[in-house]
């Protein structure tokens, strides 16, 4: 009797020494963090995790951050220029730098001409800056600009800084080829005879 008392009593010590204690934070480490039970595993892809957490395209996969993107912005567009005595419709051409800071904002840098090939010209290079509503595919977004700039009538000319405001919306913005539908008013701070210049424009802009 008592050789099966000690027997039992040594098996029960062997079982709590090499047993796994349920309250074990490594135990529980280890099925927390297990293969079945993890959030984003190795085999899924980024579309498969929802857009709270990745962008595709725009965000890290390993850190979650924003990858600034640079590219080349070129734009046509149509104007109306006020206080220059353009008398015909005049059109717009610009040219610059633009980095994509996702999902939100965007900075660029741009040169532009308006012309209406007789009378009213206006030139100016600029720095400014988008603010995205959403961090889709496709955004409005409301811009920002200021810079230096020439306007140049009939028979006098101006110079001096210049403000532009703007609205649009972004199109395609994860692809390698982006689109921007642009209205835009700027104003140059150099009086005419008529008033400040002014150039109200349409603009299609493409980003590469």
């Amino acid at each position: 009797m008592l050789f099966r008392a000690s027997c039992f009593f040594l098996f029960t010590v062997v079982a709590a020494a090499f047993g796994e204690d349920p309250r074990d934070p490594i135990s529980q480490s280890e099925e927390i963090f297990s293969p079945d039970s993890a959030s984003i595993t190795e085999s899924q892809s980024p579309s498969d995790v929802p857009d709270t957490e990745f962008w595709q395209g725009h965000l890290d996969p390993v850190n979650g951050r924003g990858v600034i993107n640079i590219r080349t912005l070129a734009g046509v567009g149509l104007v109306g220029l006020s206080n220059m005595e353009a008398r015909n419709l005049s059109y717009h051409f610009s040219l610059g730098r633009f980095w994509a800071v996702p999902p939100y904002s965007a900075f660029r840098v741009w040169s532009e001409g308006i012309t209406d090939f007789a009378e009213g010209h206006f030139l100016s290079v600029n720095i400014g800056g988008n603010l995205y509503t959403h961090r889709f595919e496709t955004s409005p977004y409301f811009g920002l600009g200021t810079g230096f700039g020439l306007a140049d009538g009939a028979n006098e000319s101006a110079t001096g800084f210049n403000l532009s405001a703007s609205v649009g919306i972004a199109l395609f913005r994860e692809s390698d080829r982006q689109l921007e539908l642009e209205l835009e008013n700027k104003w140059l701070f150099g009086k005419l005879r008529q008033g400040l210049p002014s150039a109200s424009l349409a603009r299609l802009a493409v980003l590469f």
